[in-house]
């Protein structure tokens, strides 16, 4: 299979991106992120490849994948999902035939509420291409600039945002925030080249890549230029304090969720330098100097802000270890900067509890909303 210009196989997902027949012997298909999914077939005359195609057509504009076959290839297990729904699963009958329901991930979800996910490119200051997705608000009339959430993934080398449901930003959209995410260097499936340009870049040009697409999106009149925050978790929370420390005019406020905030400290604590393949993969994306260390560490660079400030992580977390959280309060206190935090005893790299999510979201929304009401 030999992708198009600018469309990337899809390797960076829980599911697995190839399709093979029912006795997982014969390769059929691999899915490429073209934007959306889609499946690129090496062989459409196949018994599998006819019924693919068919749940397509009865799905449309939604993501069809099959799972696995029963070895005789009468029955499979099919997932439907999209942008305004998570996964739901079906048992299918190819004799009957049936397609019979039988869960849902987020089943109390009405997608009819939620809202679509639209990919996006455009260019980096150096002229290179970024893709992303937009997801829009209700409402919106693309005549009026409106509040943003521009939200960062986490990883950041492999993973990647993708059309897919996502709870953040449908939680942004249907509150009334227009949300931008990009694909900046050092994400995944745009290939090798493009994820190794994001190698010793934190703080340089993958932070560029996130400016760019904030920018672009205020010139082309979707984001209000002073109604527009920053947000993101693991990584994402790095860059949003990055963002803020290094553009502080930029944002009206920021919201970091269980993020890293200073390298040399991330260099010593946590479970990823706790190993030796932990350490090089450290030395390999954020380099050895000490002083190019701290120059790229928000958290040395908090005199700087203006930004209204949000702050969040779990008490257990070991992978952006909570050392972190203390660390740049201790430097924001030291700054005497003004901002918020929440930390929460039980919860580790990521919130897990309904409770936990729900008061932390119902915070979050206060506080963006607070600092992007129209004055």
């Amino acid at each position: 299979v030999i992708p198009s210009e600018n469309v990337e196989l899809d390797t960076m997902s829980s599911m697995s991106p190839l399709q093979w027949d029912a006795q997982r012997k014969n390769l059929l298909a691999a899915r490429f992120m073209d934007g959306k999914p889609v499946w690129r077939a090496i062989n459409e005359d196949t018994h599998e490849m006819t019924w693919l195609r068919q749940l397509e057509a009865m799905y449309d504009g939604f993501y069809v994948h099959i799972f696995n076959w029963t070895a005789d290839g009468k029955r499979a297990l099919v997932g439907i999902s999209g942008d305004v729904s998570d996964t739901e699963y079906f048992l299918l009958d190819t004799e009957t035939p049936e397609l019979r329901f039988m869960v849902a991930a987020r089943g109390w979800l009405d997608p009819n509420q939620m809202r679509p996910m639209q990919p996006v490119q455009f260019e980096a200051r150096d002229g290179t291409e970024l893709h992303g997705y937009m997801t829009l608000p209700a409402g919106f009339d693309g005549e009026t600039a409106i509040p943003f959430v521009v939200f960062v993934h986490g990883g950041p080398h492999g993973p990647r945002d993708r059309w897919a449901f996502d709870p953040f930003v449908q939680t942004f959209a249907t509150n009334g925030f227009g949300v931008l995410q990009v694909n900046f260097r050092g994400s995944g499936g745009y290939g090798q080249a493009f994820e190794e340009a994001g190698h010793r870049e934190w703080y340089g040009k993958m932070q560029d890549d996130v400016t760019d697409a904030t920018l672009w999106a205020m010139e082309q009149g979707f984001a209000a230029k002073d109604r527009t925050c920053i947000a993101g978790a693991s990584y994402g929370g790095y860059a949003t304090l990055a963002g803020i420390t290094k553009e502080p005019d930029l944002y009206a406020c920021a919201w970091g969720f269980v993020g890293v905030y200073d390298l040399p400290l991330m260099k010593k604590e946590g479970n990823v330098p706790s190993f030796e393949a932990g350490r090089r993969y450290l030395d390999r994306v954020l380099g050895t100097d000490e002083e190019e260390l701290l120059a790229r560490s928000p958290a040395r660079q908090v005199d700087r802000i203006k930004t209204p400030l949000f702050i969040v992580h779990g008490a257990e977390d070991l992978q952006a270890h909570f050392g972190q959280f203390h660390f740049l309060r201790e430097q924001l206190d030291k700054h005497e900067i003004p901002y918020e935090w929440m930390f929460v005893e039980g919860e580790g790299h990521g919130f897990y509890k309904t409770e936990n999510n729900v008061a932390m979201m119902e915070r979050v929304l206060e506080f963006m909303k607070k600092h992007t009401a129209k004055q």
